[in-house]
């Protein structure tokens, strides 16, 4: 099984919010079971988080 930490490796090539919606839903596709799922859903959550951070406005990077 797939942890969340094998899927943001993945994940991480998506450059937007757009793109990662098309990859989590594809690999939600090759999940069988709901454990599996949830590491996607966990990895997706840390990968919108760098991208939120990415596209931040540099005063509050320094937060």
């Amino acid at each position: 099984m797939k942890t969340s930490e094998d899927w943001l490796p993945h994940f991480r090539r998506a450059k937007s919010l757009e793109t990662l919606e098309l990859m989590v839903k594809r690999a939600l596709e090759e999940c069988q079971s709901a454990s599996e799922k949830y590491q996607v859903y966990k990895a997706e959550e840390l990968r919108e988080q760098e991208l939120e951070r990415m596209n931040a406005p540099e005063r509050f990077r320094r937060l």
